[in-house]
């Protein structure tokens, strides 16, 4: 198999730059923009901030990192380590800085309940009056109980409830009253016993919001009874996003906080790009299942004219790859949040897209090949449909390979 022209697998790094593999003099080295820090799990598998224009390379994946691509999004929930300045504790008590966080410091609150009623921590704010996405997300770990319980309060009775179950690892989810819907929600698993837990729904147009937070030792809902009066477990990392998925964790204190969206890219690669014949080669996965945006990142050559590219349609999470605006094939994956080898293969009128060992498309009809190609982008070559994602292997073949290297090179 033919060597790349072009390789970065996410190692090295300092701000503004991801350095590459190949080539060897750092010409392909990409450079990386953010305008806020960010965090990240580290690899002693820790959330740790990283500073401004420093890329995010994310072990939460194992033990080789990938570059980790956001949006921007802001945390409104006040306080996401400090819980006892959250305004409403009906029958519950928090103490803080009890036991070390998923950031390795003392910096986690115990929740308990304090009587066999109705049970809650609760913060509200303010919002539009209008229906949004929003996503409720919070680290938990289990102290006394099997159950902690998470609600989204609307105008009463619309809300969403969740249910998780610390011995069967399960979330569960249901809305009450009118207007709120579910989109997803999801269990990470961190170390030292610390899952994150978030849920994804749409609200009703009512102008407030409230989150609510409760520890249980059966299952039940906030506003019920339960078997016991003293029921705890530790929380941290608390986070209301108007966003459809949970993004990395955004601390605040009296204060919303941001972080920015992320890019890379480079130019000046005429000399490592074929506009003859080439192919575009990446392992990548989706931040969520919930996300119905196109994302891509591309070869081109600084323009809207001339493009190669692979990445998320706006349809269900499906990749596709194409050249010039015509699409080669979609690829449905079970679960986009996997990662997923793929290729586009492309030259006059033979244009092909490869997914995990399999082809997946062609374009045999008239086509030209782009010319110029001098740049990888975050985007396509419109500077738009940013790409949000990660990214552990991107590779560049200023040749062809041959179908059945393709397979091979992408298969899991």
């Amino acid at each position: 198999m033919a060597t790349p022209s072009i390789t970065m697998i996410p190692s090295g790094y300092k701000p503004e730059k991801v350095y590459s593999v190949l080539p060897t003099n750092g010409d392909g080295d990409l450079f990386f923009d953010r305008n806020t820090p960010a965090t990240r799990v580290n690899k002693d598998g820790l959330i740790e901030q990283v500073g401004t224009d420093v890329p995010t390379l994310d072990y939460s994946d194992g033990s080789c990192p990938s570059l980790l691509s956001e949006r921007y999004s802001l945390n409104l929930a006040l306080y996401s380590e400090d819980f006892s300045q959250w305004w409403q504790k009906t029958n519950s008590t928090v103490t803080t800085n009890q036991t070390t966080s998923p950031s390795g410091d003392l910096t986690a609150d115990k929740l308990q309940r304090t009587s066999t009623t109705y049970n809650y921590l609760g913060k509200g704010i303010s919002k539009a009056t209008q229906q949004l996405n929003m996503t409720i997300s919070i680290f938990v770990k289990q102290g006394e109980g099997d159950f902690f319980t998470i609600r989204g309060q609307g105008d009463y009775p619309n809300r969403i409830d969740a249910i998780y179950q610390f011995s069967t690892n399960e979330l569960n989810t249901s809305v009450g009253g009118n207007n709120f819907t579910v989109i997803n929600s999801s269990v990470k698993e961190h170390i030292n016993g610390w899952v994150r837990l978030s849920i994804s729904f749409n609200t009703d147009n009512f102008g407030s919001f409230t989150t609510f937070f409760s520890p249980r030792n059966t299952s039940g809902f906030i506003d019920h009874n339960d078997s016991s009066s003293s029921s705890f477990v530790y929380i941290w990392g608390a986070q209301l996003e108007e966003q459809p998925y949970a993004t990395s964790y955004i601390p605040t204190t009296s204060e919303t906080a941001s972080r920015s969206g992320d890019s890379f890219s480079k130019t000046g690669l005429s000399s490592y790009i074929s506009s003859t014949a080439g192919v575009l080669y990446a392992e990548i996965a989706s931040l969520s299942t919930g996300d119905n945006t196109t994302r891509v990142f591309s070869l081109n050559d600084g323009g809207s004219t001339n493009v190669v590219y692979i990445g998320f349609s706006s349809s269900g999470g499906r990749i596709y790859a194409g050249i010039n605006y015509q699409i080669v094939a979609y690829f449905t994956p079970t679960d986009p949040t996997d990662f997923h080898k793929v290729a586009i293969k492309y030259e006059d009128n033979n244009t092909k897209f490869f997914v995990n060992g399999n082809q997946i498309g062609s374009t045999e009809t008239t086509q030209t090949v782009p010319s110029g190609l001098s740049q990888i982008k975050s985007t396509s070559g419109l500077n738009s449909d940013r790409f949000y994602g990660k990214v552990k292997d991107l590779r560049v073949y200023n040749t062809l390979l041959t179908d059945l290297e393709l397979k091979e090179l992408t298969t899991i």
